[in-house]
């Protein structure tokens, strides 16, 4: 998540910065924050899904118990490194205003901490994670459309993610350990993905092009000589 994030940020940081003035360059920025929900919704459902056969392979068991706040803590890394689709307030200059909404999602995490770790342990420290990162990203994104509109498509991006966020707990709660398990954790895997583009996250042109980059790489890869 963390790659992806900085991957995102490395390309869209030029773009804001140098073009905000470009009557395109909103579009473009829901464009690519479409492209970049797209993924870290993929990348936290299998997370999320998986997260006790990765742990099972890739660590001892004794860090087995980690499993149970991978599908929070996937989602709130994921949210807190959007900050970067809210331009507003730099582009503005209002820094008063991005330390006032970050120091408050300081406040708000240690205040839930304080009331949920007593409660529930490390799935307390997990939920004030994803809940304050969450309202980082919420605070943020208000202020930036007031600034410096971008016409996000809202009602999609937020069926995507309730559907995402059903099928986690699905996969969890309802899908049974073993190879029947995983083979229905990645039927839903594909779902998700099929959500994205049927939501327009990922428009099916856009899907075409890259299919065909792909193809068009392979065969190289294949054939050099041609």
């Amino acid at each position: 998540i963390t790659l992806l994030s900085l991957g995102v940020q490395s390309a869209l940081t030029p773009l804001i910065y140098t073009h905000h003035r470009a009557l395109q360059t909103p579009a473009a920025i829901a464009r690519i924050f479409r492209f970049y929900v797209a993924g870290t919704i993929i990348v936290s459902l299998g997370l999320g899904l998986f997260a006790r056969e990765l742990l099972a392979f890739l660590t001892t068991p004794a860090y087995a118990g980690g499993a149970v706040v991978v599908p929070l803590l996937a989602p709130a890394l994921c949210l807190s490194g959007m900050y970067i689709f809210a331009p507003g307030p730099a582009i503005a200059k209002r820094t008063g205003l991005i330390a006032g909404i970050n120091l408050g999602g300081a406040a708000l995490n240690t205040a839930l901490n304080l009331l949920l770790i007593p409660a529930v342990g490390i799935l307390g420290a997990a939920a004030a994670t994803l809940v304050s990162s969450a309202a980082v990203f919420s605070a943020n994104m208000m202020v930036s459309q007031r600034l410096y509109p971008v016409p996000h498509d809202w009602r999609a991006l937020g069926l995507v993610v309730a559907a995402a966020a059903a099928l986690v707990a699905a996969g969890w709660w309802l899908v049974p350990v073993g190879l029947v398990g995983l083979a229905v954790k990645g039927a839903f895997m594909v779902l998700g993905a099929a959500l994205c583009v049927a939501a327009g996250l990922i428009e099916r042109v856009e899907v075409a092009q890259v299919l065909e980059v792909v193809y068009l790489r392979l065969r190289r890869i294949r054939n050099p000589a041609g």
